[in-house]
C-alpha cells in the first residue's frame, strides 16, 4: 500500500502534518515484508515439512513447508492452518535446515559434533522426514528483499546392520 499524502488546508482538528504522519506509518515496512507482494508472517511461526528434495546426496536437502498450528483435543496436535496461504508453493520460497549448513561435499561434518566417516556401513544421513512440524525462521535479505525460510532440527542416521 502506498498512500501519498495529499489534502489540501486542513480536514477539521486533522491537519496535513497529522495526516502526512499518519501515511508514513501506514507505509512503513515491517520487518518481514520488505519484497512487494511479501505474505505477512511472524518471523518465527509453526511449519510442517511437506516434501524434500535432494541438494547433495546423503548430505543435503531443500523442503516443502505450510504452516501449522498446535490446538488441543485429548493430547497436544499440530495440524495444517486452515486458510493459511503461507506455504511453500504460495511463497516459492523452500526451507533450509540450518543444522545441515556443515553437510558439504567434500566436507567433514554431518551436523552438530559428528564426523561423516564415523557413521557406520549402511547408514545414512536421512533428510527431515515429511510430517515433522518445526520452528520455522522467517528473515529478509537486506539486499534484494529476498525472504528465506530455515529451521533447525538434527538429522537422524538409519539402516541396515551388515
Amino acid at each position: 500500500m502506498n498512500i501519498k499524502p495529499n489534502i489540501d488546508g486542513s480536514f477539521g482538528p486533522f491537519s496535513q502534518r497529522g495526516f502526512k504522519k499518519l501515511t508514513d506509518k501506514v507505509n512503513e515496512k515491517k520487518q518481514n515484508d520488505l519484497r512487494k507482494n511479501a505474505p505477512r508472517i511472524s518471523n518465527v511461526f509453526l511449519a510442517k515439512i511437506t516434501a524434500n528434495t535432494v541438494i547433495i546426496t546423503g548430505r543435503r536437502w531443500r523442503y516443502g513447508w505450510e504452516q501449522a498450528e498446535q490446538y488441543t483435543d485429548t493430547i497436544q496436535k499440530f495440524q495444517t492452518r486452515s486458510g493459511s496461504t503461507i506455504n511453500s508453493s504460495n511463497t516459492l520460497v523452500y526451507a533450509y535446515n540450518t543444522v545441515e549448513a556443515l553437510q558439504q561435499n567434500g566436507g567433514y561434518y554431518d551436523g552438530p559434533g559428528f564426523l561423516h566417516s564415523h557413521i557406520p556401513s549402511g547408514f545414512t544421513l536421512q533428510p527431515i522426514a515429511t510430517g515433522t512440524v518445526v520452528l520455522m525462521h522467517a528473515s529478509i535479505n537486506a539486499t534484494d528483499g529476498s525472504q528465506a525460510f530455515s529451521f533447525c532440527v538434527s538429522n537422524a542416521i538409519d539402516g541396515t546392520c551388515g
